[in-house]
């Protein structure tokens, strides 16, 4: 595996890390388990090529070298990144490891037994005979690889030969890990050098470090923003590319009330404020902006010294740093999903009236000039699934954020919801994924009723990967939505899937390209 750790470690040293490879050891220190031990909890993320060999046995035990390395990674919590060589190579190199050992053997009866040549060539008969001889288990340590974690498979030729760009997307994947996980040690150096600025000028004053620390006391908010955020600024920007001069320019020419936009909780459309900030930038009375989402407030109030109001008014929820008013107060944040969903509880209905009452509501907007409601989901199912009662629509993470989605939709007004793809018919897990709507034709909640006749769009970031843009694409489609696609042809894309209730009453007038 020479040459497969030759090109890890490039890949290593081009994304800005510092490799620590035990080979480069001094041979007695290779075969000491505590200076391996040492060297593993010196990293974050742990690299395990394996071939068609179960490796040099530790002295005293029947375990490998290598295994044993991965069972200390594993342990110490370290992000594993497995690679395999395929199953049918490793069976064709150790059938050849076997006729090796034949001919090692034959040979032998040649030498003399005092003989040099007798030395050598029992050496390596007895090294192929010990490697065959952990037959059992070589197979049993790729299965306890593969077990629970993504592994990545390698040929020694042809199209899955072991390449750079494998390695490299594997470490990419890890860095997102390492990451969400918080491992202990990991920091990685900031490509903008402006950022490692402003966290020495942070680091500098008590008060910053103060609001920081509470920012990142979101738990569930900081793994959401660093989650596939290429995908989340592709959608983002596509908004403001196809929207915002457009809200402008009508905003100008318009005698009635002008351009309202709400940014709720979540972070997708963090991503939709910093972009629709960074455009409006020194020009704060262009549009009404609000919203109940803590990240964008502080993107247009604070960055971007745009005029933006919090609504509902009241302190951030712990978890995803969200602003619910009322809703912390009637709504039970404990109460478990129900499949298909229950409907509201008197209590839950009282949060919603008081919301759409008050006097800073979104809900007094519509009719009025352009007002648009950008929201965010954890997930949307689009597939019936009879797991959880085929419930389909949107969802989200919690009960107050459920209540908070039906007042967004009580107000009738025009919805975006952002989502990147990954997001569509994600694993619904049945212990606090809310579906929003529920099974009541009468009262217009039903997934069939929000297509047809409320004003609702869908902003999807998607990957280039090969087919799956357009397979996303065809699915709203197929629900009979427009949608026009960004077309960007590097990085990221993104896509806007509208209804016809959406196109009628707030892109009226805009002349939308498609």
């Amino acid at each position: 595996m020479a040459e497969e750790r030759r090109v890890v470690l490039e890949v290593v040293v081009d994304c800005g890390h510092m490799p620590i490879a035990l080979e480069r050891n001094a041979a007695e220190d290779r075969t000491v388990p505590a200076v391996i031990e040492r060297t593993i909890q010196a990293a974050q993320i742990y690299v395990v090529i394996h071939g068609s060999r179960y490796g040099a046995i530790v002295a005293g035990s029947n375990q490998s070298f290598s295994h044993l390395e991965y069972e200390m990674a594993v342990q110490s919590g370290k992000i594993v990144v497995p690679f395999l060589l395929d199953d049918g190579d490793v069976k064709i190199k150790r059938g050849e490891m076997q006729k090796e050992l034949d001919a090692a053997e034959t040979e032998l009866r040649k030498y003399a037994s005092n003989s040099r040549e007798y030395r050598e060539c029992d050496s390596r008969a007895a090294q192929l005979r010990s490697e065959l001889s952990h037959e059992q288990a070589l197979w049993d340590f790729r299965e306890q690889v593969k077990k629970d974690r993504f592994y990545q498979l390698f040929s020694s030729t042809g199209e899955r030969a072991f390449s750079k760009y494998m390695v490299y997307r594997a470490v990419v994947e890890a860095e997102k890990l390492a990451s969400e996980k918080r491992i202990s040690g990991w920091i990685r150096e900031p490509k903008d050098t402006s950022l490692s600025k402003t966290l020495e000028a942070v680091s500098r004053n008590r008060f910053l470090v103060d609001v920081v620390g509470a920012m990142a006391q979101f738990d569930a908010l900081v793994p959401r923003i660093i989650g596939r955020p290429g995908e989340k600024e592709a959608a983002a920007a596509f908004f403001a590319d196809v929207y915002l001069q457009k809200l402008i320019a009508y905003k100008r020419g318009s005698a009635e009330e002008g351009v309202s936009l709400f940014f709720e909780s979540g972070s997708s459309t963090a991503y939709a404020a910093q972009a629709v900030g960074k455009r409006l930038a020194g020009r704060h009375s262009e549009i009404r902006i609000s919203t109940n989402n803590v990240l964008a407030y502080m993107i247009f109030w604070l960055v971007h010294r745009i005029d933006c109001s919090l609504f509902p008014w009241g302190a951030p929820e712990q978890r995803y740093g969200a602003v619910f008013g009322c809703i912390n107060d009637l709504v039970d944040e404990s109460k478990r999903p129900s499949f298909p969903p229950s409907a509201l509880t008197a209590e839950e209905e009282q949060a919603i009236q008081r919301l759409m009452v008050d006097y800073f509501s979104p809900a007094h907007w519509k009719g009025k000039g352009k007002p648009l409601l950008l929201g965010a989901l954890s997930g949307l199912q689009l597939t019936e699934d009879p797991r959880f009662a085929r419930s389909l629509g949107p969802h989200v993470g919690s009960m107050r954020n459920k209540v908070f989605k039906r007042f967004m939709y009580a107000t009738g007004v025009p919805m975006m919801l952002f989502l990147d793809s990954k997001k569509i018919d994600l694993e619904v897990e049945t212990d606090h994924c809310h579906f929003i709507l529920e099974e009541e034709p009468s009262r217009g909640l039903t997934w069939t009723s929000m297509l047809e006749n409320h004003p609702v769009a869908f902003c999807v970031g998607c990957s280039h990967e090969a087919g799956h843009l357009e397979r996303q694409v065809k699915r709203f489609e197929e629900l009979q939505l427009k949608v026009i696609r960004a077309g960007y042809s590097s990085g990221d894309t993104a896509f806007i899937a509208r209804n016809d209730a959406f196109i009628q009453q707030f892109e009226e007038g805009m002349e939308i390209r498609v």
